[in-house]
């Protein structure tokens, strides 16, 4: 964790946004172990949400789910990673990496 912080403050973070950023990216990280575990163990719990009737918008997604596990799974970090830089950008504080 002390690597990902120092990483943030060496871009040029201020210690406050290193802080959130870095709850940010952990979140993520969190959130995406849990989500393989339940997709690898057949989402059974995935799979119930799946079926109650108001939830066609996720219900659409269902042939994608799949996909989570593959070469896409960058997507999120890539986005946080993008967002991030825009940050760093938009403050008048260029990126460093």
């Amino acid at each position: 964790m002390d690597g990902y912080v120092q990483i943030l403050l060496d871009a040029g973070f201020p210690e406050r946004e290193a802080a959130l950023a870095f709850s940010v990216i952990h979140s993520y990280g969190l959130g995406r172990a849990t989500m393989e575990r339940k997709l690898a163990h057949g989402g059974e719990r995935l799979n119930k949400l799946r079926d109650h009737p108001p939830l066609e918008a996720l219900r659409q997604l269902d042939g994608h789910r799949e996909r989570l596990q593959g070469p896409s799974r960058d997507f999120g970090m890539d986005l946080i990673i993008a967002g991030l830089g825009n940050m760093l950008e938009a403050t008048g504080r260029s990126p460093k990496y």
